[in-house]
């Protein structure tokens, strides 16, 4: 076990050498090492040279070479060390070509395409696992030995960010060396943790990953900065003015990054700052263009000392960057090439922004000098030329038996709901992911049937077939109310055979509530209410019960601190239980909120939504609703504590936005007042209108209990909502656009995109049909009329109906705002 503080050798013999590049003394050879070791080749062939008569700095000489594409001199200088290692990569080096199995990242485009890149090094000759057509056809629980030729097997595996693939579960099989390398390990940890044991070695871009990852393994991890890079083809640097002080894009404000308020609000309080926020992802055109225009833009990562893939992508377009202290970018370019560091602690991001754009003459010529060296050091065809050869430097290295791992373990689960990688995007009709959702349930209901049970194989076999059927139950592509039958059997049984599980209840709860009938959400609701009542040391909890990916109904729960738990227990051996309950009682607290105010008593809303912010004061979504009920019970007092929290929120959460909107409505109601609503309302307004929302990921809302029908009311009406947004003001446009996430046909839809392109006046299919490039995309009449059939069923939804009002409210905003300029 080490940490920052061992020696500089101790830390190159365990990996770490990003760390050692940063922090050796110019008097060890280990420092020059690291350096070749991560690609600065001519720092450490200067510096190496220096230790000539020491063999283990010739032999990283070597090495150093090597990594660089100068094989021959590498080949000249290995012949002459005798050591195992040395001569193992001689003999790899004297290959005609290496041959490479892997798993990298499908994709075709952009700094992740590897793949392309790597052809202009014809030194290797990469073979590909994905369901991408052209590369080796994977498929779920595949046999390894299907991907290789046995009288001539690949010289080492490598699978780059392991938590985006489907990986042979007999991998440990391959008469080679086998890597991995992972960035977002904790994010999917009840996933990716029993994968993690089948490698030889684990890679890291960083040494803050390296100190998590290499006590979650037993094998070696090695710190790589260079894992990926700049499309060989970018823009050229403008030589225009730049008239954007900050810009930003991506996942800003969303319920698994609420550290990133903190930053938010730093550059709120900056005056006089032009910034462009997108709060989503645009166009790669739009995106460089952008950047093109922008004098300044900053990162987070969750692990701070990683690399910003944002980053060098903005450096590479001449702009400003500030990045976190330590980040293993600022060992390839610092303050001279245009780049600033801060620390989220200290509040400093404001500091180093406003210098860079105070001085923005003198930073624009330091950035072009950042921007030559990226382009240079991270074009991908030299980022994975250096890859390949540093992971033959590990491939080479003389390895002890390699410890088997029991398939059993190995579940090929989906790693997510629908935000980040998947091996297909057509979320309600694709084969490759049917095919995967049936292979796992096919694999799960095996092992329950041979008698060897867990509460992980119940869990599991109902999140499979949630995970797969959740867009097409959202668009009732299927019988839902027969198939989410079979999914609470499979909880029931589990809970017969596992009663204190709390996870397993836990998922039971939630799944019904999003997909029940009223009955049997009035059932589950008791349940809830029942483990709320409990003793805790009812329940047990293991922290490898999956309790979903963390985008599925992120709103409702905090999947950020579970996870960050569950990967401390793992990581120090530290016990978690009891918070980890505390999380999921503060979950069920909040969704028991929606329900009980139709229950009779009115103040239980409020009872269990300041519980849930009690138990889990971190997340802010509890917060909000929170207040949201109190204005709406609107009693002595409710609005001023409503107000509190709205300005604490406003203050400092990622709900900034929403939370102003809820404290202009009560000041314009005349029902709260506090001297820190100019402040706010200085701060927020002139960001509001340089903030784009674009994210509009379908959110599935709450169904309704036996109560609520009989009341006609639903926990998460689309009536609520649209009542609300009219009361915040018309002109409040960005309020408007929250109302996505509550409307079931949206822009994943292709009704809503069908919508979108026909007149507000002429919404019916048969405008739409007289298209000859929309109707060649059915193969006949009856799957026209099929559609037509489907889409008036859709207009006479309340959903519908609920988005022309929308648009028209929309539509009136708009006039009015150019009525006024």
């Amino acid at each position: 076990m080490f940490n920052p503080q061992n020696s500089t050798a101790e830390l190159f013999q365990a990996g770490n050498y990003a760390a050692v590049a940063r922090s050796g003394s110019d008097r060890e050879w280990q420092t020059y090492a690291a350096w070749g070791l991560i690609g600065k080749a001519s720092e450490a062939i200067a510096g190496l040279s220096r230790f000539s008569h020491l063999p283990e700095a010739v032999f990283y000489l070597a090495v150093t070479h090597w990594i660089d594409g100068n094989e021959e001199q590498a080949a000249t200088m290995l012949e002459k060390i005798s050591t195992p290692h040395a001569q193992n990569l001689l003999a790899l080096i004297r290959q005609p070509q290496i041959l490479v199995l892997a798993q990298l990242p499908w994709t075709r485009s952009g700094g992740s395409d590897l793949l392309t890149a790597i052809d202009q090094d014809q030194k290797f000759k990469v073979k590909n696992i994905s369901f991408h057509p052209e590369d080796l056809p994977n498929r779920p629980y595949a046999d390894i030995h299907q991907f290789y030729d046995p009288s001539h097997p690949p010289s080492f595996y490598i699978n780059k960010m392991v938590e985006w693939h489907f990986i042979p579960p007999n991998l440990q099989e391959l008469p080679c060396p086998i890597f991995g390398q992972t960035g977002d390990y904790d994010l999917h940890i009840q996933t990716v943790y029993p994968w993690l044991q089948l490698f030889d070695e684990i890679l890291v871009t960083d040494p803050s990953e390296w100190q998590d990852v290499q006590k979650l393994v037993k094998v070696p991890v090695s710190t790589f900065p260079k894992s990926f890079g700049i499309s060989d083809v970018l823009p050229p640097i403008p030589q225009k003015s730049r008239n954007i002080d900050l810009s930003l894009s991506g996942t800003v404000t969303h319920p698994y990054h609420p550290d990133k308020a903190q930053l938010l609000h730093q550059i709120i309080n900056i005056p006089n700052l032009n910034c462009k926020i997108i709060n989503g992802f645009v166009s790669e055109q739009d995106y460089y263009q952008n950047l093109a225009n922008t004098k300044v833009s900053f990162t987070y990562i969750r692990h701070s000392e990683a690399m910003p893939t944002r980053g060098l992508e903005a450096l590479s377009m001449g702009c400003g960057l500030v990045v976190q202290k330590n980040s293993v970018l600022t060992l390839f370019a610092g303050e001279s090439e245009g780049v600033l560091t801060y620390e989220l602690e200290a509040d400093n991001l404001a500091i180093a922004i406003q210098r860079i754009v105070r001085e923005w003459p003198e930073f624009e010529i330091r950035a072009r000098k950042g921007a030559e060296i990226i382009r240079k050091e991270f074009v991908c065809s030299r980022v994975a030329s250096q890859s390949l050869r540093f992971l033959t430097f590990l491939a080479a290295k003389p390895r002890g038996q390699r410890q088997l791992q029991p398939l059993e373990q190995l579940v090929q689960k989906r790693t997510i709901l629908q935000k980040g990688w998947l091996p297909n995007y057509d979320l309600n009709h694709s084969q490759v992911l049917k095919c995967i959702g049936i292979s796992n349930q096919e694999v799960l209901q095996s092992q329950l049937n041979s008698g060897n049970l867990s509460s992980h194989l119940f869990i599991d076999l109902a999140r499979e077939s949630i995970l797969y059927n959740y867009h097409r139950a959202l668009y009732n592509l299927i019988p839902v109310q027969e198939w989410f039958a079979g999914v609470i059997k499979i909880y029931q049984t589990g809970l017969e055979k596992f009663p204190k599980s709390l996870v397993l209840r836990f998922n039971y709860i939630r799944a019904v509530l999003h997909f029940g009938q009223p009955s049997e959400v009035s059932e589950v609701l008791e349940l809830a209410l029942e483990i709320l009542k409990e003793d805790r040391d009812r329940w047990q909890v293991d922290v490898m019960e999956d309790v979903f990916p963390w985008d599925f109904c992120d709103r409702f729960f905090n999947y950020r601190s579970y996870f960050d738990l569950v990967t401390e227990h793992l990581t120090t051996g530290k016990s978690v239980e009891f918070d980890l309950q505390r999380l999921i009682l503060a979950s069920l607290s909040y969704y028991y909120g929606f329900y009980a105010p139709y229950q009779g008593y009115y103040s239980l809303s409020l009872d269990y939504f300041r519980q849930a912010t009690t138990l889990d004061p971190e997340f802010p979504y509890y917060k909000f609703d929170y207040a949201k009920q109190l204005i709406e019970r609107n009693l002595l007092n409710d609005n001023t504590e409503a107000g509190r929290i709205l300005i604490e929120l406003a203050s400092e959460s990622i709900l900034f936005i929403e939370s102003w909107m809820l404290l202009e409505f009560l000041k314009a109601h005349q029902c709260f007042s506090d001297p820190q609503l100019e402040k706010l309302a200085r701060k927020i307004n002139p960001i509001k209108r340089q903030i784009q929302l674009l994210e509009s990921i379908p959110s599935l809302p709450l169904k309704p209990s036996l109560d609520q029908v009989s009341a006609n009311i639903e926990p998460d009406s689309f009536k609520t909502q649209l009542t609300q947004l009219k009361l915040y003001q018309q002109k409040k446009l960005q309020e408007l656009e929250k109302l996505h996430d509550k409307i079931l046909w949206m822009q994943t839809s292709k009704f809503w995109k069908l919508g979108l392109v026909l007149d507000p006046r002429q919404r019916q299919i048969n405008l739409a049909v007289k298209d000859k490039e929309f109707y060649n995309r059915f193969s006949s009449e009856d799957d026209i009329n099929q559609l037509q059939t489907i889409v008036q069923t859709i207009e006479k939804t309340q959903a519908w109906q609920i988005r022309l009002a929308w648009l028209e409210l929309k539509k009136q905003v708009i006039k009015a705002n150019i009525s006024r300029d």
